[in-house]
């Protein structure tokens, strides 16, 4: 619809519309900044990951190095308080329980009393008693006697230091060689 005005003469006449605005660009300028700072955050997490996926692989290779070869593990220092140290396999000797009328006494572990026959570990340093599975399984994770806290340490044997009953009990259960065909 045409736009009419009045003139001072009176005669009407026609007032072009005006003109449109330009377009807008595709692309402004306020994006770019917003798309740089996001570029920056991707890449300082890629570098922050990596960095840590090195670390971690190089703390594995050497975790699982440590007991490989024999030569490494002598010329390498250790350190008692490293974390990552294996615990030292603790082998006690057993014997076969013998009941008898003045004790009564049961594992601390699983806390069951002692049954005639049963294997029947005793640490070295305190003489604490347990069943052997019950004991070894605490020994697998622990370094200590589950009563007294003591450090247990196997035992050292001195030549001859055995005893007869010992000896015995260790050739329980095998053929005598009359038994033999």
């Amino acid at each position: 619809m045409p736009n009419f005005s009045i003139k001072s003469m009176g005669e009407p006449s026609i007032i072009p519309p005006p003109p449109t605005p330009p377009p807008p660009h595709p692309l402004q300028n306020s994006n770019l900044p917003m798309f740089y700072y996001g570029l920056v955050v991707v890449a300082t997490a890629t570098i922050v990951l990596a960095l840590y996926n090195l670390i971690i692989i190089k703390w594995c290779t050497e975790y699982s190095s440590d007991g490989r070869s024999t030569g490494d593990l002598e010329r390498r220092p250790t350190s008692t308080a490293s974390r990552f140290n294996k615990p030292k396999k603790v082998v006690l000797s057993s014997f076969k329980y013998e009941k008898t009328e003045e004790d009564d006494p049961e594992c601390a572990v699983c806390l069951s009393v002692f049954e005639e026959g049963e294997e029947i570990k005793q640490l070295p340093q305190c003489n604490h008693c347990f069943h052997a599975p019950c004991i070894d399984m605490w020994l697998y994770s622990h370094v200590d006697c589950p009563l007294c806290r003591s450090p247990v340490e196997p035992p050292v044997l001195q030549p001859g230091s055995v005893t007869e009953q010992q000896s015995e009990n260790s050739r329980e259960g095998l053929l005598d060689p009359g038994d033999l065909v």
